[in-house]
């Protein structure tokens, strides 16, 4: 072959590639507009899914703010936004009690105590020092003050019935007037033997009754806050609340893990997925007027938060070993008391023990409420227990230990 005829036949060949070559990439152009419209297509698809979910997110919560603002209008307008008018509503929708680690829980600073006006009561608010008082208490005490500090149970707090028998009573809640502390506080004043013996100086007495409270919620509190007030004496009225404490037939019963908030506390710190769920509900239950007005009752709103002590009354009788649970318990509590008495004579405050009388137990005539009031509250049996026959055993108890420890408990039952 010449070499004109291998030039010749080197162009054909080149021409060839050149041709192959274009046909490669006009083919392969669809292919890359085709990908690139199937991304464009995906994107638009994803973002109108977006825009689609935040739609439905913002009817959702246009509709929940549609809601709570209902239940916000509700409230201003019920007996309960009265007791708020002129303080900050949304107090309204705090839960009657807030959380105090060292001891449980207290009432809540600003919340409306007592605000059945039907019955003939004023409004009353819980101090900033979460005592149901009209006035602040400094912790310093005033040079010509006699402080006394009262603790206990609703008793001392001067809570009405709880439920059901609240409706029975018309939510009747005890005002400031007839407390126990401040009825106290009355009659110490008036006395010119007491006056004398404490030179001539002004007794205050502070309600420092908590709902549902008992004796370790009670030591713990003195501990942690009490002590801080310096009283010059102690008073404590316990008793009726042990009973629901101690109805837990376990072998591995622990007096300090009993009561409210224990539970959902520790559930919530260890960051369970039931501890998540304990946390949502709070905070819907003390930031939003809906669950306060979901709560309301005749108008009368939210009260204490019900606690889970004990069990429902149930129809088996106990056995013998069901009752040397409840008495172990029983010591457990006897023995909680010795520690706060103890607790008290190393501050070198002077206190009385007494042990309140328990309706199911009081021997009284009965008034025609209370006739109302026995008839509805069931509260014959705790769980397996009969109710009066335990609190006696406690009484007993109770007594029993202070006497070993040289200690008079006053048994007011």
């Amino acid at each position: 072959m010449s070499q004109s005829d291998k030039s010749k036949e080197s162009n054909t060949l080149d021409q060839k590639e050149h041709a192959a070559a274009a046909n490669r990439s006009t083919e392969s152009r669809p292919s890359v507009q085709q990908g690139s419209r199937s991304i464009g297509r995906k994107i638009l698809r994803f973002s109108l899914i977006c825009l689609y979910l935040l739609f439905l997110a913002g009817i959702v919560l246009g509709a929940l703010a549609g809601i709570e603002y209902y239940a916000y209008l509700k409230i201003k307008s019920s007996p309960l936004g009265d007791a708020y008018k002129g303080r900050d509503l949304d107090s309204a929708r705090q839960s009657s009690q807030k959380v105090a680690p060292q001891y449980g829980y207290e009432p809540t600073p600003g919340f409306a105590a007592v605000r059945n006006t039907r019955l003939g009561n004023s409004y009353e608010y819980i101090n900033e020092e979460s005592f149901k008082d009209f006035e602040e208490v400094p912790r310093d005490k005033p040079p010509d003050e006699y402080r006394v500090i009262v603790t206990g149970g609703s008793v001392v707090y001067g809570r009405g019935p709880v439920p059901p028998a609240d409706v029975v009573a018309d939510f009747y809640e005890v005002t400031f007037r007839w407390n126990i502390p401040h009825l106290m506080e009355k009659i110490m004043n008036a006395d010119p033997d007491i006056k004398a013996k404490i030179g001539g100086k002004t007794v205050r007495v502070i309600n420092a009754g908590v709902p549902g409270f008992v004796y370790q919620n009670i030591l713990m509190r003195y501990l942690a806050k009490l002590r801080l007030f310096n009283p010059d004496l102690i008073v404590a009225l316990d008793g009726a609340n042990e009973v629901h404490t101690v109805a837990r037939p376990l072998k591995d019963w622990n007096y300090f893990t009993e009561g409210p908030y224990y539970e959902v506390v520790t559930e919530v710190m260890d960051m369970s997925r039931k501890g998540l769920m304990n946390y949502i509900t709070l905070w819907l239950k003390r930031n939003t007027y809906l669950f306060t007005w979901l709560a309301m009752t005749q108008g009368e709103g939210p009260g204490i938060l019900m606690e889970n002590r004990g069990f429902a009354a149930h129809p088996q009788d106990p056995t013998p070993e069901m009752i040397a649970y409840r008495d172990k318990n029983i010591e457990q509590v006897a023995d909680v008391m010795a520690i706060y008495h103890k607790t008290l004579e190393t501050d070198r405050v002077p206190h009385v023990f007494a042990l309140q009388p328990m309706f199911r137990n009081c021997k009284k005539k009965r008034t025609p409420m209370e006739e109302k009031i026995e008839q509805v509250t069931g509260m014959q049996k705790i769980g397996f227990y009969d109710a009066a026959q335990t609190y006696d055993v406690f009484v007993e108890l109770v007594k029993k230990r202070g006497q070993e420890i040289g200690f008079e408990v006053a048994d007011l039952t």
